[in-house]
């Protein structure tokens, strides 16, 4: 019995499909496995009144100080993003 070179390819494929979602679905009950991720706490200081008087202190987007005034705005520039006065 000859099979032909179209019906290989698709059994080949669904061979393939076969074994890719069986390694899908072992892995899936691996990963439900894993503990959470810890959270960060980090601890983010106030900002301090030499900060304030200079005008502006390093940090990023998620690092705006506690009593940072309303008005200062945040600066992406790599290791040096900052939140400023405007």
């Amino acid at each position: 019995m000859k099979i032909r070179l179209g019906w290989q390819i698709f059994l080949l494929i669904l061979l393939l499909l076969g074994i890719l979602g069986y390694f899908t679905a072992r892995n899936e009950g691996f990963v439900k496995q894993l503990p959470p991720l810890p959270q960060s706490e980090e601890k983010i200081p106030s900002i301090s009144q030499t900060e304030l008087s200079r005008g502006w202190y390093y940090g990023t987007e998620l690092q705006k100080k506690p009593g940072t005034p309303d008005n200062w705005i945040y600066t992406e520039a790599g290791r040096s993003s900052s939140w400023h006065e405007p």
